[in-house]
Protein backbone atom coordinates (compact mmCIF):
# COMPACT_ATOMS: atom_id res chain seq x y z
CA UNK A 1 0.00 0.00 0.00
CA UNK A 2 1.46 3.61 -0.97
CA UNK A 3 2.22 5.27 2.49
CA UNK A 4 0.18 8.46 1.58
CA UNK A 5 -2.77 6.19 1.31
CA UNK A 6 -1.98 4.28 4.44
CA UNK A 7 -0.81 8.11 6.43
CA UNK A 8 -4.85 9.13 5.11
CA UNK A 9 -5.94 6.06 6.08
CA UNK A 10 -4.71 6.80 10.06
CA UNK A 11 -5.89 10.14 9.88
CA UNK A 12 -9.63 9.52 8.64
CA UNK A 13 -9.42 6.85 11.64
CA UNK A 14 -7.83 9.35 14.22
CA UNK A 15 -10.89 12.22 12.74
CA UNK A 16 -13.45 9.29 13.18
CA UNK A 17 -12.36 8.68 17.14
CA UNK A 18 -11.87 12.08 18.11
CA UNK A 19 -15.38 13.01 16.57
CA UNK A 20 -16.90 10.18 18.89
CA UNK A 21 -15.56 11.22 22.16
CA UNK A 22 -16.69 14.53 21.67
CA UNK A 23 -20.23 13.61 20.48
CA UNK A 24 -23.00 16.01 21.52
CA UNK A 25 -19.99 18.52 22.73
CA UNK A 26 -19.19 22.02 22.05
CA UNK A 27 -16.30 22.56 19.67
CA UNK A 28 -15.77 26.07 21.90
CA UNK A 29 -12.56 26.04 24.15
CA UNK A 30 -13.56 24.97 27.07
CA UNK A 31 -12.09 25.75 30.73
CA UNK A 32 -11.87 23.04 33.45
CA UNK A 33 -15.27 23.73 34.93
CA UNK A 34 -14.54 20.17 36.94
CA UNK A 35 -11.30 21.27 38.86
CA UNK A 36 -12.87 25.01 39.93
CA UNK A 37 -16.21 23.46 40.74
CA UNK A 38 -14.19 21.06 42.42
CA UNK A 39 -12.54 23.84 44.50
CA UNK A 40 -15.94 25.97 45.21
CA UNK A 41 -17.69 22.38 46.71
CA UNK A 42 -15.06 22.08 48.94
CA UNK A 43 -15.99 25.34 50.25
CA UNK A 44 -19.27 24.22 51.33
CA UNK A 45 -18.81 21.72 53.73
CA UNK A 46 -18.46 22.42 57.34
CA UNK A 47 -17.32 20.08 59.96
CA UNK A 48 -17.35 22.34 63.44
CA UNK A 49 -18.74 24.99 65.25
CA UNK A 50 -16.28 27.24 64.14
CA UNK A 51 -15.86 26.23 60.18
CA UNK A 52 -19.65 26.43 60.73
CA UNK A 53 -19.73 30.54 60.72
CA UNK A 54 -17.03 30.58 58.02
CA UNK A 55 -19.37 28.48 55.90
CA UNK A 56 -21.83 31.07 56.51
CA UNK A 57 -20.05 34.14 56.00
CA UNK A 58 -18.98 32.74 52.38
CA UNK A 59 -21.57 30.61 51.62
CA UNK A 60 -23.89 33.11 49.16
CA UNK A 61 -20.47 34.40 47.49
CA UNK A 62 -19.16 30.81 46.77
CA UNK A 63 -22.58 29.90 45.20
CA UNK A 64 -22.95 32.70 42.99
CA UNK A 65 -19.81 31.39 41.59
CA UNK A 66 -20.62 28.02 41.46
CA UNK A 67 -23.64 28.71 39.24
CA UNK A 68 -21.91 30.60 36.66
CA UNK A 69 -19.02 27.42 36.56
CA UNK A 70 -22.45 25.08 35.75
CA UNK A 71 -24.24 27.84 33.49
CA UNK A 72 -20.39 27.73 31.73
CA UNK A 73 -19.77 24.13 31.62
CA UNK A 74 -23.76 23.79 29.74
CA UNK A 75 -22.50 26.38 27.57
CA UNK A 76 -19.24 24.97 26.70
CA UNK A 77 -19.93 21.35 26.59
CA UNK A 78 -23.08 20.68 24.59
CA UNK A 79 -23.20 21.60 20.90
CA UNK A 80 -27.89 21.66 20.67
CA UNK A 81 -27.83 19.41 17.76
CA UNK A 82 -26.49 16.39 19.22
CA UNK A 83 -26.89 16.98 23.52
CA UNK A 84 -29.18 14.82 24.63
CA UNK A 85 -30.82 14.81 28.12
CA UNK A 86 -29.30 11.71 29.07
CA UNK A 87 -25.90 12.85 28.04
CA UNK A 88 -26.72 16.32 30.38
CA UNK A 89 -27.49 14.66 33.33
CA UNK A 90 -24.83 12.30 33.16
CA UNK A 91 -22.14 14.95 32.96
CA UNK A 92 -23.84 17.17 35.58
CA UNK A 93 -23.88 14.03 37.99
CA UNK A 94 -19.86 13.51 37.04
CA UNK A 95 -19.56 17.43 37.64
CA UNK A 96 -21.07 16.94 41.02
CA UNK A 97 -19.38 13.94 42.62
CA UNK A 98 -22.81 12.11 42.14
CA UNK A 99 -21.61 8.67 40.60
CA UNK A 100 -20.15 5.72 43.03
CA UNK A 101 -20.28 8.07 45.87
CA UNK A 102 -22.04 6.47 49.09
CA UNK A 103 -24.52 8.19 50.41
CA UNK A 104 -25.66 9.57 47.37
CA UNK A 105 -28.93 7.47 46.04
CA UNK A 106 -31.10 10.34 46.60
CA UNK A 107 -28.87 13.37 45.22
CA UNK A 108 -29.18 13.11 41.45
CA UNK A 109 -29.60 16.07 38.64
CA UNK A 110 -32.46 16.57 35.94
CA UNK A 111 -32.59 17.76 32.03
CA UNK A 112 -35.20 18.28 30.09
CA UNK A 113 -35.99 19.98 26.60
CA UNK A 114 -39.01 22.36 26.24
CA UNK A 115 -40.12 24.26 23.23
CA UNK A 116 -42.11 27.30 23.13
CA UNK A 117 -43.33 30.22 21.06
CA UNK A 118 -39.72 31.80 22.27
CA UNK A 119 -37.79 29.25 21.13
CA UNK A 120 -36.58 25.64 22.37
CA UNK A 121 -34.96 25.41 26.14
CA UNK A 122 -32.83 23.00 27.86
CA UNK A 123 -33.75 23.08 31.62
CA UNK A 124 -31.75 21.54 34.05
CA UNK A 125 -32.19 21.13 37.54
CA UNK A 126 -29.44 20.77 39.70
CA UNK A 127 -28.81 20.16 43.10
CA UNK A 128 -25.46 21.68 45.11
CA UNK A 129 -24.21 19.35 47.86
CA UNK A 130 -23.87 21.62 51.14
CA UNK A 131 -23.85 21.58 54.71
CA UNK A 132 -22.26 19.58 58.05
CA UNK A 133 -21.71 16.40 59.47
CA UNK A 134 -25.45 14.58 58.55
CA UNK A 135 -27.32 17.74 57.81
CA UNK A 136 -27.80 17.92 53.95
CA UNK A 137 -28.26 21.97 53.25
CA UNK A 138 -28.40 21.30 49.65
CA UNK A 139 -29.02 24.19 47.51
CA UNK A 140 -31.77 22.98 44.25
CA UNK A 141 -31.74 25.38 41.03
CA UNK A 142 -33.75 25.02 38.24
CA UNK A 143 -31.75 26.68 35.29
CA UNK A 144 -32.94 27.66 31.43
CA UNK A 145 -30.64 27.77 28.43
CA UNK A 146 -32.08 28.66 25.33
CA UNK A 147 -30.84 27.05 21.75
CA UNK A 148 -28.79 29.69 19.88
CA UNK A 149 -28.25 27.10 17.18
CA UNK A 150 -24.44 26.52 18.03
CA UNK A 151 -24.59 26.96 21.84
CA UNK A 152 -26.81 26.79 24.78
CA UNK A 153 -26.70 30.43 26.55
CA UNK A 154 -28.13 30.80 30.56
CA UNK A 155 -31.56 32.77 30.42
CA UNK A 156 -32.83 31.95 33.99
CA UNK A 157 -33.18 30.59 36.85
CA UNK A 158 -35.13 29.70 40.43
CA UNK A 159 -33.98 28.28 43.75
CA UNK A 160 -36.61 28.42 45.91
CA UNK A 161 -37.12 25.05 46.82
CA UNK A 162 -36.62 23.88 50.14
CA UNK A 163 -38.45 24.10 53.34
CA UNK A 164 -40.98 26.52 54.02
CA UNK A 165 -40.13 26.87 57.55
CA UNK A 166 -37.32 29.63 57.57
CA UNK A 167 -35.79 27.70 60.42
CA UNK A 168 -35.04 24.47 58.47
CA UNK A 169 -32.64 24.99 55.18
CA UNK A 170 -32.40 21.55 54.61
CA UNK A 171 -32.99 19.52 51.57
CA UNK A 172 -32.31 16.25 49.77
CA UNK A 173 -33.07 14.99 46.80
CA UNK A 174 -34.80 16.47 43.52
CA UNK A 175 -37.83 14.41 42.24
CA UNK A 176 -39.14 16.96 38.55
CA UNK A 177 -43.08 16.13 36.94
CA UNK A 178 -44.16 17.74 34.33
CA UNK A 179 -47.30 19.16 33.73
CA UNK A 180 -48.41 18.43 30.08
CA UNK A 181 -50.20 20.67 28.48
CA UNK A 182 -50.02 23.82 30.37
CA UNK A 183 -52.97 26.12 31.52
CA UNK A 184 -51.31 28.79 29.98
CA UNK A 185 -50.42 28.65 26.59
CA UNK A 186 -46.47 29.48 25.56
CA UNK A 187 -45.34 28.41 29.13
CA UNK A 188 -43.87 24.90 30.42
CA UNK A 189 -45.25 23.82 34.01
CA UNK A 190 -43.62 21.41 36.14
CA UNK A 191 -43.84 20.08 39.76
CA UNK A 192 -40.68 19.51 41.46
CA UNK A 193 -40.33 18.23 45.31
CA UNK A 194 -37.44 17.60 47.42
CA UNK A 195 -37.08 15.72 50.81
CA UNK A 196 -36.48 17.65 54.22
CA UNK A 197 -34.34 15.29 56.13
CA UNK A 198 -33.70 13.88 59.01
CA UNK A 199 -37.16 11.68 59.29
CA UNK A 200 -38.92 8.81 58.49
CA UNK A 201 -41.16 8.77 56.83
CA UNK A 202 -39.87 11.66 55.18
CA UNK A 203 -41.38 15.66 54.66
CA UNK A 204 -41.28 16.91 50.93
CA UNK A 205 -41.14 20.52 49.92
CA UNK A 206 -43.04 21.22 46.58
CA UNK A 207 -43.14 23.63 44.08
CA UNK A 208 -45.44 24.34 41.13
CA UNK A 209 -43.08 26.35 38.22
CA UNK A 210 -44.12 27.50 35.12
CA UNK A 211 -41.25 28.75 32.35
CA UNK A 212 -41.83 31.35 29.82
CA UNK A 213 -38.96 31.17 27.59
CA UNK A 214 -37.40 34.16 29.69
CA UNK A 215 -38.30 33.41 33.59
CA UNK A 216 -39.77 31.23 35.95
CA UNK A 217 -42.11 31.77 38.40
CA UNK A 218 -43.37 29.96 41.12
CA UNK A 219 -47.28 29.58 40.12
CA UNK A 220 -47.68 27.06 43.84
CA UNK A 221 -45.51 26.64 47.11
CA UNK A 222 -47.56 24.87 49.54
CA UNK A 223 -46.65 24.05 53.14
CA UNK A 224 -44.04 20.73 53.19
CA UNK A 225 -46.13 17.51 54.25
CA UNK A 226 -45.29 14.03 55.40
CA UNK A 227 -45.19 11.60 52.23
CA UNK A 228 -44.86 7.57 52.10
CA UNK A 229 -41.48 8.14 49.76
CA UNK A 230 -40.92 11.24 47.44
CA UNK A 231 -41.79 9.43 44.51
CA UNK A 232 -45.48 8.76 45.82
CA UNK A 233 -46.26 12.17 46.78
CA UNK A 234 -47.82 13.13 43.72
CA UNK A 235 -49.50 11.55 40.72
CA UNK A 236 -50.02 13.59 37.53
CA UNK A 237 -52.98 12.55 35.34
CA UNK A 238 -56.39 13.90 33.83
CA UNK A 239 -55.40 17.65 33.18
CA UNK A 240 -54.10 17.96 37.28
CA UNK A 241 -52.56 16.11 40.21
CA UNK A 242 -53.31 13.99 43.18
CA UNK A 243 -51.33 14.97 46.41
CA UNK A 244 -50.78 11.98 48.53
CA UNK A 245 -50.16 12.72 51.94
CA UNK A 246 -49.71 11.07 55.52
CA UNK A 247 -51.74 12.00 58.26
CA UNK A 248 -52.03 10.47 61.74
CA UNK A 249 -55.93 10.51 62.92
CA UNK A 250 -55.21 9.73 66.85
CA UNK A 251 -52.58 12.17 67.28
CA UNK A 252 -50.74 9.82 68.60
CA UNK A 253 -48.42 8.44 66.45
CA UNK A 254 -47.18 11.41 64.56
CA UNK A 255 -44.19 9.83 62.96
CA UNK A 256 -46.32 6.19 62.41
CA UNK A 257 -49.08 7.87 60.68
CA UNK A 258 -52.10 5.40 59.52
CA UNK A 259 -53.92 7.44 56.85
CA UNK A 260 -52.99 8.67 53.46
CA UNK A 261 -54.99 11.84 52.45
CA UNK A 262 -55.25 12.09 48.74
CA UNK A 263 -56.00 15.63 47.71
CA UNK A 264 -56.87 16.15 43.72
CA UNK A 265 -56.40 19.54 42.17
CA UNK A 266 -57.26 20.61 38.11
CA UNK A 267 -55.09 22.98 37.24
CA UNK A 268 -56.09 26.80 36.07
CA UNK A 269 -54.18 29.62 34.99
CA UNK A 270 -54.07 30.84 38.36
CA UNK A 271 -52.69 27.94 39.61
CA UNK A 272 -54.04 23.99 40.88
CA UNK A 273 -57.69 24.27 42.55
CA UNK A 274 -58.91 21.35 44.94
CA UNK A 275 -61.98 19.78 43.42
CA UNK A 276 -61.84 16.15 45.79
CA UNK A 277 -60.44 15.02 48.93
CA UNK A 278 -60.59 11.23 50.13
CA UNK A 279 -58.22 9.07 52.82
CA UNK A 280 -57.36 5.67 52.45
CA UNK A 281 -55.58 3.55 55.17
CA UNK A 282 -51.78 3.24 55.07
CA UNK A 283 -50.73 0.01 53.20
Amino acid sequence: MPKNVAYLGVLALLQFVSAAAGFGQSSAPQRDHFASVGRLLSQLQWHDEASHGGYLAKRDEVMRSLWREIDGLVSDSFRPSAATTKLVKAKLNALLGYQGRPGDTLRTNTAFFVTLPKGRFLVVGVEVPRGGPAIAEDEISYRAYRDDGQQFTFVSAVEDLHSSDASSPFALGMYTLPLVPAPVVGESWFIALTEIPPQSPPTVAMRLYAFDGENFRTVWSPKDFMVESADKAVDVKNGGLIVNSLFDPTGQAAHSPGVVVHQQYVLTVEGPKKVAEWQTNRQ
